[in-house]
């Protein structure tokens, strides 16, 4: 479980990377709608509530707009697929109605909701890894990309993937055993749990590691 928890903290810190851009983004927004840099402070310190709410605004659409850039993997579709959610909901809707103030509120202020509550999990998380004294160490894109895949059933049960009971026990001499090490893996998502597993057990061993690596690699393709 201790390697799910450095996941969900490396997770919850990806999450934020994007944060300071929005920023930025919202900010030379909100100088262009004030005509500039001067304007903008002239207004801070006679009505900076005024001022820090429409950044607060403009904040939320740069979020609504980069909702769609990420989800599409592309800056023109997701621009343009933002901009049809939009028009779709201004001919749908009358302008003044209900339905439409709310539509335009939850796409405004969903965003910075969903940033205020990334922070707070980041730093629960990181808080209960410093407490729990688990040794940090940044996981490597494979290792990753397999949680993302394959950690959510591990985490229903709080229990690392059983490799050592089904594997390593089976060497008692410190030779890996005969029988491939992956051939109970039907799934590319368990093969490399499976790998990773063995990795940080035998990480030091170049020999091992050979074989492991060897046999990774024969599963793999035959699960391609």
């Amino acid at each position: 479980m201790d390697e799910y928890l450095l996941f969900r903290c490396q997770d919850a810190k990806s999450r934020l990377f994007f944060i300071p851009g929005k920023i930025i983004a919202a900010v030379i927004l909100d100088v262009l709608i004030h005509g500039g840099y001067d304007s903008v402070l002239t207004e801070l310190k006679s009505d900076p509530s005024s001022v820090l709410l429409i950044f607060a605004v403009l904040y939320g659409v740069v979020s609504f707009f980069w909702f769609f850039v990420k989800f599409t993997g592309n800056w023109l579709v997701g621009f343009a697929a933002a901009l049809g959610c939009l028009l779709f909901v201004v001919f749908k809707y009358d302008s003044d109605s209900k339905v439409s103030m709310y539509i335009f509120a939850a796409s405004i202020f969903l965003g910075p909701l969903i940033d205020i509550i990334n922070i707070i999990r980041c730093f629960i998380l990181k808080a209960r890894v410093t407490r729990e004294g688990i040794r940090q160490r940044r996981l490597t894109r494979q290792e990753m990309r397999a949680y993302r895949r394959g950690g959510a059933a591990a985490a229903q049960t709080e229990q690392p993937q059983p490799v050592r009971n089904a594997v390593m026990d089976a060497v008692p001499t410190g030779q890996l055993p005969i029988p491939e090490l992956f051939s109970d893996c039907p799934s590319s998502d368990q093969l490399n749990m499976r790998f990773m597993e063995l990795q940080r057990i035998y990480g030091g061993n170049p020999p091992m590691m050979k074989r492991i690596n060897d046999e990774y690699d024969v599963r793999r393709s035959r699960l391609s």
